[in-house]
């Protein structure tokens, strides 16, 4: 059914897109990545050094 749908409203599915590709900027560019990374290894060291 959902399939159907994205094949009857070609607006639908580029609307979709559109979100998918703003959610994939917003969290899973290799920047985004290193940022997490950072954030992990700066919590990790306070705790070791606490």
């Amino acid at each position: 059914q959902a399939i159907m749908k994205l094949i009857e409203r070609p607006e639908l599915r580029i609307k979709m897109g559109m979100a998918g590709r703003k959610r994939y900027e917003q969290y899973y560019t290799q920047e985004k990545n290193i940022e997490n990374m950072i954030k992990v290894f700066d919590h990790t060291l306070k705790r070791e050094n606490a």
